[in-house]
């Protein structure tokens, strides 16, 4: 619990660390560093839905981003292979 007791403050809706990829909009409210990389917590809008990953799935989340910010959409190959590093498979 010790590790948690980094976190102070309560993230407001629409705020956090705002990442965007295939056209959802994602505010992390709680990353891997705050929480030893025990979960992150992610609010998706405009539906207000918070999502818990454990274990933490920010860093995937961030690499995504990257992905689809380059200016054109990543090839499904692409998004498989930086799905297999972290461990998912698609559904």
């Amino acid at each position: 619990m010790s590790r948690i007791g980094i976190m102070t403050e309560i993230v407001p809706s629409g705020q956090g660390r705002m990442l965007t990829a295939r056209g959802n909009v994602m505010a992390f409210k709680a990353v891997a560093d705050q929480t030893g990389g025990d979960f992150s917590l992610m609010e998706r809008g405009p539906a207000r839905l918070l999502v818990l990953h454990a274990p933490a799935m920010d860093a995937y989340f961030e690499e995504l981003h990257k992905l689809w910010s380059s200016g054109h959409a990543p090839s499904r190959e692409t998004e498989l292979e930086l799905m297999s590093r972290y461990g998912m498979e698609p559904g």
